[in-house]
């Protein structure tokens, strides 16, 4: 239905023009990050009307010539639950969400260490499926 034409919209967005990364502050466990930054307003007011998240706008700067706006997703669950429901239709950064779907409450020093190292290694340039 209509839903699943919006999921597929999401994951050829998050594939194309989005970021799933891990990141652990000292002394707490990983968390996962989804983020999708374009120069559309229109594109990002669509995603947060659908999926929820916040917008952050990034102002013109000499190497942005363009104001650009991006949608990110600050909560564990509500980036698993947008994950889990457009990994199907994923591509490119399929490997990136299925690793940000094995994200537990409470991991561990070492198994958050071990996610954002795996993470960033497949978000690496040579790793990238450009």
């Amino acid at each position: 239905g209509c839903m699943d034409i919006h999921l597929a919209y999401l994951a050829g967005i998050v594939d194309g023009e989005g970021c799933i990364y891990a990141e652990a502050k000292r002394s707490q466990s990983a968390s996962v990050r989804l983020t999708v930054t374009n120069t559309s307003l229109t594109l990002i007011n669509w995603i947060v009307e659908r999926f929820g998240g916040n917008v952050h706008v990034c102002k013109k700067s000499r190497r942005r010539k363009r104001i650009c706006y991006s949608w990110y997703v600050n909560g564990q669950r509500l980036a698993a639950r947008i994950l889990a429901a457009i990994i199907p239709y994923m591509v490119i950064k399929r490997k990136q969400a299925e690793l940000a779907l094995q994200w537990q409450p409470g991991m561990s020093a070492e198994a958050s260490a071990a996610m954002v190292e795996a993470m960033s290694a497949l978000n690496s340039p040579e790793n990238r499926d450009e």
